[in-house]
């Protein structure tokens, strides 16, 4: 599940959630909601502790697909 789905579904806007983390960084938090950047390990963890694992690490893995390239 997506982070952003999960705070929809939770009804918790980004601070809330930013704030039960610990993360100071407003940036940092919409930088994760717009997959721009990936937590680091240890906040993995707490994403996925807070959360019941709901959201994992791979939900931050957006597929990528290289069908539009040719060999």
């Amino acid at each position: 599940m997506k982070l952003s789905d999960y705070l929809y579904e939770n009804s918790m806007t980004p601070s809330e959630f930013r704030r039960i983390l610990g993360v100071q960084s407003r940036s940092t938090m919409w930088r994760w909601l717009i997959n721009e950047r990936i937590p680091q390990p240890t906040m993995m963890q707490r994403i996925e502790s807070l959360t019941g694992d709901k959201v994992r690490k791979e939900d931050f893995l957006d597929p990528v697909s290289y069908t539009h390239l040719t060999l």
